[in-house]
Formats: C-alpha cells, structure tokens, sequence
C-alpha cells in the first residue's frame, strides 16, 4: 500500500474491516500488485490485528471511523 496506516486506528474494528477488505479487493483486481513476502507480512500484520480488534464496537470506534472518513473523503 502506499499510504500511511497508523496502527492506533487500525485496531478500529469499522477501520480494520475496512482495511482488511480494501486489501483483499485491491489483491482480487491486482493479483501481482504484492510480492509473496510483502503478502505474507500483510498476513501477519492482520492476524496479529485481529486478536485485539476483532470485538463490539465501541461508541469511540465508530467516532473515530466517522472522523477518519471524512480525513479520507469517502
């Protein structure tokens, strides 16, 4: 990827699911967009992720999802 993810935001469970989709899409219509290694630390990085986002969503979470939206513009 080429933008800048903070990991603080990441254990956002909306951004997480977020991410994690955009990055399975961009995989599905790029298929040689990422080498194996870089595939397999992006893996990582999503496994290690999930074992503390993957819960209910908090009232903050979907704030700052709300916020980090219009950062990006969707």
């Amino acid at each position: 990827m080429t933008r800048w993810q903070d990991i603080g935001d990441l254990v956002n469970p909306i951004f997480f699911l977020k991410n994690m989709l955009t990055y399975m899409n961009i995989l599905h219509a790029h298929k040689d967009t990422y080498s194996a290694e870089a595939h397999e630390h992006m893996k990582e990085v999503y496994i290690a992720l999930a074992q503390r986002t993957l819960r209910e969503v908090a009232k903050e979470d979907e704030e700052r999802s709300r916020e980090l939206a219009m950062i990006e513009g969707l």
